[in-house]
This record gives structure tokens, sequence and C-alpha cells, in this order.
């Protein structure tokens, strides 16, 4: 068994933020009812002890609900007996859980690594790479988990990918967005949506009931307000003005950075995109 992988940080009587302690540490979170819980994600699964680390934090009988399919959202979920995922984003997961993605991922958030992999610290190799994935349901679009006392209400964010969502907690006026809304955006793999999806998704978050939101790689409670910063930092792309990130042979394969806020201030954020997303 893996140790001190997974820092709980307690949000508020309900809540924990739970951290995956990497270099590029992934956050998932969890959600106590008073008759069930829920957990938002599994992260990178270098732990092996996920499972009994939430049970350590509630009794009660946890729902997985994975906000997408990629890597470092799912590969801790074959700890659980089940775990919902928008339909959309079900084939991405189940190959991000699989043993050719977990073997070409092993080690790859490690910086400054002279002789070993450290990431997933303490994990044997073999049994790593064979973890493999839960059984997985099918999330709907206003479906709503009753915890008892606390609902979490699923928000479609078609964006980051194309199954992304969020969840919505009405009576702790938090949302949980995964990485639907974030200070660092990615929004040009193949699993993205659109320019024009990502920005009605930021518009229709402004509009909903909450006044924090918490992502999935930063263990800040963020105000509602710097979603209005993510939504600027989208407006403003303009292949013809912002700095390339990564060079394509094109500009459908190019990858743009498009910025908002001063240089070097870890309050800035950024969005990443092809050029044929953006039509100028």
């Amino acid at each position: 068994m893996t140790k001190g992988m997974y820092k709980p940080h307690q949000i508020n009587p309900h809540i924990w933020h739970i951290q995956e302690c990497l270099d590029n540490p992934g956050f998932m979170t969890l959600v106590a009812g008073e008759r069930k819980a829920l957990l938002f994600d599994s992260g990178y699964g270098s732990g092996d002890d996920l499972a009994q680390v939430v049970r350590e934090l509630t009794s009660l009988p946890v729902e997985l609900v994975l906000s997408h399919g990629h890597f470092d959202h799912v590969c801790g979920a074959w700890q659980f007996r089940y775990a919902w995922i928008h339909p959309s984003d079900r084939d991405l997961c189940l190959k991000s859980a699989g043993g050719q993605e977990r073997a070409r991922m092993w080690g790859i958030n490690t910086r400054n690594r002279d002789w070993e992999a450290d990431i997933p610290k303490g994990r044997d190799y073999l049994s790593y790479i064979e973890d493999g994935c839960c059984p997985l349901k099918e999330l709907a679009a206003g479906q709503v988990f009753d915890l008892g006392g606390v609902t979490a209400e699923v928000v479609p964010m078609c964006g980051h990918t194309l199954g992304s969502v969020g969840l919505l907690l009405r009576e702790e006026r938090i949302f949980l967005a995964g990485d639907c809304a974030n200070p660092t955006f990615f929004l040009f793999t193949e699993h993205s949506g659109t320019w024009e999806d990502h920005k009605s998704n930021l518009r229709h978050l402004l509009e909903m009931p909450f006044d924090h939101f918490l992502i999935g790689h930063r263990r800040t409670l963020f105000e509602k307000s710097k979603i209005e910063d993510f939504l600027r930092a989208a407006e403003k792309a303009d292949p013809d003005l912002d700095p390339v990130f990564r060079e394509g042979k094109g500009r459908a394969d190019t990858v743009y950075q498009s910025w908002y806020g001063p240089e070097g201030d870890p309050d800035s954020c950024y969005m990443l995109y092809r050029g044929e997303q953006v039509a100028i």
C-alpha cells in the first residue's frame, strides 16, 4: 500500500478537496451528505489507497463521478465498484485507464528525476499498468445525486473534452468544475469541443447559483468572479496576434496561447487552442 500520496483539505463540514501529491498535483472532491457521499474524480492513480483515504473521511456509501475521461482524472477509478461518466467520454476514459496509456504516462509528471520514475510513487510498474478501470455508468444532463441534505446536479460542459461535466452543489453554493473552468485551459486536443462551446459554458456558469468553485488542479476555493477572467482569456483568442505554444504544419494544427492578466502572475490565466478553432 502506498502512503502519503493523498492529502485531504477540508473546505467545510461536508466537503474535502483531496490533493494527489505529485509535481503537477491533481485534486478530487469528496462531498458527504446524511445518507451517501460522492467523490468527484479519481486522479492519476498514483496511490493504491484512494478508496481507503475516502473511507477514513466518511463511512457512507460512495458514488464516484468522473468529470471527464483524461488520464489524470480516471486512473484511480479501479478501486471503486463503478463510476459515472458522460457517454461522450466513455471511450476516452477506457483508453486513458488502459495499459498502453498507463505505460506511456508513467512518470510523466516528475521533474528533476535522475535514475528512476517516482510517479506513481511507490507503485509497482506492472501492477500499475494492469489496474485498468471499473465498470462505467452513463451520466445524464441534469441528473441529480441526492446525498441527503446535499445534492449534486450534473452540468454538461463540452469544451475541454466532448463529455466534460461539472457538479452544482446548490445547498453549498459551490460548483465542482474539474477541468472545464480552469486558469490553464486546454482546448486543442483531438477530444476537445469548440471555442464557442467553451465561451458559452463560462457565460452559463456566471448565471448559475453558486458563490465559489473548485477545480481539478488547484487547492484554491475560487470566487465565482474568477470565471470572468477565464472568459476574457477565451474571448481575446486571435491566432494572428497570440504567441505560438506549439508549432504545427499550419494553422489547423498549430497551438496558440491566449493570455489574460499580468505575465508571471500566478493568478493570470490562459487558453491553449488550435488556430482552426477560432474564426476571426
